[in-house]
């Protein structure tokens, strides 16, 4: 089986690192900039490797496949035209090198890198051993994904990108790779099918007919596409002619193939051999066409020498039919052009294109202009759809937390449930806080909250220091070559990142009143002898517990456990409570939900829509479970009231409650207070990441301006040498040209040596 090769498309080098990276310091800034480094570096370098492809390998395949998966992200986050991110790709035409297109358009960049895959798609069949099952099957599955990517391209790809491209990315020139393509996996599949020994002589011979006519014709169209105004200049004169070769080839199968079928049909009713004749010298007319191609256009013996096989094989059984018709069935030989067409049957159809993941997840987190309005439109529809339903909430449980403080909930109860000491649970709340520090994780979380604080402003300083001498000396320098540095103004950078220092300041500002707030706190008396009471022994804590009375426990007790029933309860609402404000302060932000969904699969108006229907499901049952709050609260206030009335007049219970009521609200404030520091750590962490990218951006900004001050400095320099020298030289011609006009004439030259 012969081929018809598609060469691969060329590139030149565009450098995405640099016009993605302008772009992302324009709309998201410096230290975002520097954030996306190493992404920016691998998809220059992804791109470098997929445009070098250049011939079948696994390695070129996933160079291409690779790149082809980074497009997507590339494509919906950078506006890549003339009016936004100028970055022009250039391409030349995979036929006619010297013909190129020049386009701001990444959609142009994806169709030109899917054309090589398909080019290296074809080349795989090409190496695969036709001669074997396997190797027919192999190149049989990379032409129809080979046609299948033309297609995409051709019918999904192209229509997006505007202006005349080079002919090969031409409506015409897509299909008639993709024609090449099915053709060819037609081929295989007739190679295939007449190997085949399973299926009977009597049903094999009219299935490869029809299998071959139709490959036939997708030559013939294949040959006729390369021969349309828009393709005869723009490929080689003999490539329409191996098209042309390759259809008179499978013609002549067909013919023959035909002739067999319709031999069988003629032995079974007894007539019919004038008609097989008649096919027998279609095929023949076919080999002569194929034959006279192939010595036109100097056909090598690897193509010609089948063909002449077959025009033997065909030439023998038409002798002997021949002399059979005029011995024995003396039939008239209808003429080639009387004989009906031969049915076709596609065996080959284009491979649907698979969709190509990065293994390497690049610009986690960025949204695009258009993401980003879609998520700023959420949020305030978001806003809209919640009302007040965070703020009913967040009262709900001040109401709660105020009356049970009031009335000495749960430390009323928790005071009379053990006869000596504090209660199991109770302990089991120490022990949890102390689990987790205690109060010397609290004095280390503080310590290590201002250590970064202060680590984090000093850099900013430093950042602004550095970036102002920059400032001045580069103004100074300016002012000094005018001429020569004019054109080479850092200033915005400098403005761009100064709003960011400026950002980052405002930031740790605000973040610094927030810590003040929680030492003021912390500094109460109250706060300060609750929080000790953590840090005691279980013995001690025991022996602080007034002693309990024994009449108010007996009037009491009955009405303990449903009391904390009641409470128990109320404390599973709050925590629902808690969890489903969580939930929605979240969705109201909504960023973290909106890119996971974008991620999902789902685009922006989808991710929209999905996350509101989201917040008005989970506003509603928030709604249900503030409600039911208050009714809780009412039951447990009825039940503490009961209590209390019960234990009136005993002195020690009130000692009691008092103590326990510190007890309890010291926890309540470690687990508080080790939050806030925890999180304030977390921002503090954050944060100086961010200024040390700030940094990493200001350091290289200032280290590439005092290279093109060197450079600058260097042309200066040569250019006052060159001028000094020119004067110079002038200067001396005046000289010497003066003297001349004197009379005076410079002496003669030395004789030359003898001998030379």
């Amino acid at each position: 089986m012969s081929v018809v090769e598609i060469p691969f498309k060329k590139s030149q080098t565009a450098n995405l690192k640099l016009a993605l990276k302008n772009y992302i310091n324009k709309e998201y800034g410096a230290a975002e900039a520097a954030k996306y480094d190493d992404d920016l570096n691998f998809i220059n370098n992804s791109r470098k490797s997929a445009t070098l492809v250049n011939s079948a390998s696994e390695n070129g395949r996933k160079s291409l496949e690779d790149y082809i998966a980074l497009l997507s992200t590339i494509e919906n986050l950078f506006p890549i035209s003339e009016k936004d991110i100028n970055l022009p790709f250039t391409w030349h035409d995979s036929f006619v090198p010297s013909k190129n297109k020049r386009l701001c358009s990444i959609i142009y960049d994806k169709a030109c890198i899917y054309y090589n895959l398909a080019v290296l798609e074809s080349c795989q069949s090409y190496n695969s051993d036709m001669n074997t099952e396997a190797g027919l099957k192999s190149a049989f599955q990379h032409f129809t994904l080979s046609a299948g990517i033309f297609l995409h391209i051709r019918d999904g790809i192209s229509p997006n990108i505007s202006g005349v491209m080079t002919p090969d990315l031409s409506p015409t020139g897509l299909t008639m790779a993709y024609t090449i393509m099915i053709a060819q996996a037609q081929g295989c599949c007739f190679e295939r099918f007449l190997r085949q020994k399973k299926t009977p002589a009597n049903k094999k011979s009219g299935l490869l007919a029809k299998i071959a006519i139709q490959a036939s014709e997708y030559f013939r169209a294949a040959a006729e596409l390369a021969s349309s105004p828009d393709m005869v200049h723009n490929v080689e004169k003999s490539f329409s002619g191996k098209l042309s070769f390759q259809k008179y080839v499978y013609t002549a199968h067909g013919e023959y193939w035909q002739a067999e079928e319709e031999h069988a049909i003629a032995d079974e009713k007894g007539a019919g051999y004038g008609g097989v004749i008649a096919r027998l010298e279609a095929a023949l007319k076919s080999t002569n066409m194929a034959k006279q191609l192939g010595k036109k256009m100097n056909i090598g013996p690897a193509l010609i020498n089948p063909v002449n096989s077959l025009d033997a094989v065909i030439n023998n059984k038409k002798s002997v039919l021949v002399k059979d018709n005029q011995s024995i069935y003396l039939e008239a030989v209808p003429s080639v052009g009387s004989l009906a067409p031969i049915k076709k049957s596609v065996a080959a159809h284009p491979a649907a294109v698979p969709k190509f993941k990065s293994n390497t997840e690049v610009f986690v987190g960025m949204l695009s202009k258009r993401e980003m309005e879609a998520l700023s439109e959420y949020q305030k529809e978001a806003q809209t759809a919640l009302g007040d339903a965070i703020d009913r909430s967040s009262e709900a449980e001040n109401r709660v937390k105020g009356k049970l403080e009031e009335v000495g909930l749960p430390g009323s109860i928790e005071g009379d449930q053990c006869e000596e000491g504090i209660s199991n649970e109770m302990w089991g709340k120490v022990v949890r806080a102390n689990e987790n520090g205690g109060l010397e994780e609290i004095r280390n979380l503080i310590v290590e909250k201002e250590k970064l604080a202060a680590m984090a402003r000093k850099m900013l300083t430093n950042i602004e220091f550095c970036l102002q001498q920059e400032q001045e000396k580069d103004e100074s320098f300016r002012e000094r070559y005018k001429d020569s540095a004019a054109e080479v103004s850092n200033q915005k950078y400098y403005l761009d990142l100064k709003k960011d220092i400026a950002h980052f300041v405002g930031m740790l500002d605000e973040a610094k009143s927030a810590d003040e707030k929680i030492m003021v706190h912390l500094d109460k008396i109250e706060i300060k002898e609750s929080l000790q009471l953590i840090g005691l022994r279980r013995e001690e804590l025991d022996s602080r517990l007034p002693k309990k009375s024994s009449k108010a426990a007996a009037e009491a007790n009955p009405l303990i456990e449903a009391l904390s029933s009641a409470l128990g309860k109320l404390s599973a609402e709050m925590e629902r409570r808690e969890k489903l404000t969580a939930e929605l302060v979240e969705l109201k932000r909504g960023d973290r939900k909106f890119k996971e969904l974008l991620r999902s699969g789902k685009n922006s108006g989808e991710a929209r829509i999905e996350l509101l229907r989201v917040v008005q499901e989970s506003a509603a049952e928030l709604s249900a479970v503030v409600e039911g709050l208050g009714k809780s609260l009412e039951e447990v206030l009825e039940l503490e009231k009961m209590f209390q009335e019960a234990r009136e007049g005993e002195e020690a219970s009130k000692l009691r409650d008092l103590y326990m009521a510190s007890l309890n609200k010291g926890i309540s404030e470690f687990h508080k207070v080790h939050a806030q520091l925890v999180e304030g750590i977390s921002f503090y962490k954050e944060l100086g990441g961010q200024i040390e990218l700030l940094q990493q951006t200001s350091e290289d900004t200032i280290y590439t301006r005092g290279l093109q001050r060197r450079e600058i400095q260097m042309h200066h320099t040569r250019r006052l040498e060159q001028e000094e020298q020119e004067a110079n030289d002038a200067l001396e011609a005046a000289k010497l040209e003066g003297g001349q006009r004197a009379g005076k004439v410079p002496p003669p030259l030395p004789p030359k040596p003898s001998g030379l």
